[in-house]
């Protein structure tokens, strides 16, 4: 990966591992205790138990047409392997996240930039926003970052056939992937990077493939435009291979270069602001920890990160500059939504920038730097793990959301004892998706006989009648 002005230090493979393991721990640490599930999530669960015991069932579309279930498939082979619970579900998921992390570091070492790699690691550790995203497999977003770990690392060792594998595994996984392989494509282009044969190849395989799954969708779903779009720009990306990149100076102005800058904006934006911490922690337990002295910790951290990540991008060479910029505007304009999931790669990209930015910084500098970032992860961490879920209205900026769909609906069945689904009359829909997912694992667990009959469950605000019990946000009564 080619970095301006960088430091080929060789410490000890020892801190390699030191950092790979501390980010391995923080990932699983005390995984059973998280909040309940996002609905998304719980889905994904029984879909994938599905794929392992349902006899007869094997499926190549998940949730919707443009998600494949390759991640559902590997999650299915876990719970073969070490039966079916939340935990083997979740830790499925986060080792695709941490391998895609390891093929990065292993990128960045083996091009000779040993130092960096282990700080990165390390500084990776103290950003609390990746590793609460990674907790929850939301949309399996683990999978996109194993698909960008092994690219990046394929990239750097120009197996282009292996880059175009990961861009199409990576995109039919979730379309919103497809914005890499498209500006990456598009950056060699307007270079005028010379296109070998494999290169060439490779690229119109992966277009070729894309195009074919744009149209799937497109048939499939009932809103066209952006399908069609993406269809379009897929084949006029493989017409452009099919030239001499040499010949297309147009595209090598200065001027792009700017507008996808400005185009970038407010994703990046957007990405700084969820790179914190404090939002995706609100949205999975309640905790507005942005109140207060928070808000200053959270304004410190934002300027610092901005500052780190800005000065480690100007380090790289124009080819991933320009790649990341297209990257960004490839995805605000296919989803530009303030929600942390769909910024998994952005963040990623972005505390990689802020980890060269910060190694390139006086000693001094540095250190105070890591001081900070330590306090500042202890402090979410410790919130993270060891206060109760709560239910909230979140408004920050023009931020808002609700953590109604991360409930703690682990507490609700420990207090529903023996009862099944077959003994619940009324729930929220969203609710039901995840007792069914609990019901394969730790509600099965359950001895006893249900305490109620005909049990109804309402969320607390939507509930009217006669209370019985009130249980994490929920009013639990029996029918009349």
């Amino acid at each position: 990966m080619p970095i301006k002005n960088s430091s080929n230090a060789s410490p000890n493979f020892l801190y390699l591992s030191a950092g790979f393991g501390l980010l391995f721990f923080l990932h699983f640490y005390r995984l059973w205790a998280l909040p309940g599930f996002h609905f998304d999530e719980a889905w994904a669960m029984n879909y994938a138990w599905r794929l392992a015991f349902e006899p007869g069932f094997w499926s190549l579309e998940a949730m919707t047409p443009y998600t494949a279930p390759w991640a559902h498939y590997w999650a299915a082979l876990w719970m073969k392997a070490f039966g079916p619970s939340l935990v083997v579900f979740r830790a499925s998921q986060i080792f695709l996240s941490v391998t895609g992390i390891f093929f990065f570091a292993l990128a960045l070492w083996q091009r000779g930039l040993r130092a960096q790699a282990c700080f990165f690691l390390f500084v990776l550790a103290l950003l609390p926003a990746l590793l609460f995203n990674h907790r929850f497999s939301i949309e399996l977003t683990g999978f996109h970052l194993l698909a960008f770990g092994v690219g990046a690392w394929a990239l750097t060792h120009r197996l282009f056939w292996l880059v175009a594998l990961a861009w199409v595994a990576g995109t039919t996984a979730h379309i919103l992937f497809y914005g890499m392989g498209l500006a990456l494509a598009a950056t060699w282009i307007s270079l005028g990077k010379e296109i070998g044969a494999k290169e060439r190849r490779s690229g119109l395989v992966a277009l070729l493939l894309l195009a074919l799954f744009f149209l799937k969708v497109t048939l499939e779903l009932p809103e066209k435009g952006k399908p069609l779009a993406l269809l379009a720009s897929a084949l006029g990306m493989a017409a452009l291979l099919l030239q001499r990149a040499e010949g297309w100076r147009f595209w090598r102005a200065r001027f792009w270069d700017w507008l996808a800058l400005v185009a970038a904006v407010p994703f990046v934006f957007n990405a700084l602001f969820f790179a914190e911490g404090s939002w995706p922690l609100a949205v999975a337990k309640g905790i507005e920890s942005w109140r207060g002295v928070g808000g200053i910790i959270f304004a410190v951290f934002f300027l610092l990160f901005a500052f780190g990540a800005w000065r480690g991008f100007r380090l790289l060479d124009q080819t991933w500059q320009r790649w990341f910029l297209l990257s960004v505007t490839c995805l605000g304009l296919m989803m530009l939504k303030p929600t942390p999931r769909y910024f998994e790669i952005p963040i990623f990209c972005l505390s990689f920038f802020f980890a060269l930015g910060l190694f390139s910084l006086p000693r001094w500098q540095k250190n105070l730097s890591m001081v900070f970032l330590l306090g500042h992860a202890l402090w979410l961490y410790g919130l993270y793990f060891h206060l109760p879920v709560r239910d909230a209205s979140l408004r920050l900026l023009f931020f808002k959301d609700s953590s109604r769909d991360f409930l703690a609906k682990q507490e609700l069945v420990s207090q529903l004892a023996g009862c099944r689904l077959s003994d619940i009359k009324l729930v929220d829909s969203r609710v039901r998706e995840a007792l069914v997912a609990l019901e394969r694992s730790d509600w099965s667990a359950n001895e006893g006989t249900c305490p109620w009959k005909e049990i109804n469950i309402a969320f607390r605000s939507e509930f009217v009648g006669r209370s019985t019990k009130e249980v994490a946000e929920f009013i639990l009564w029996e029918s009349q």
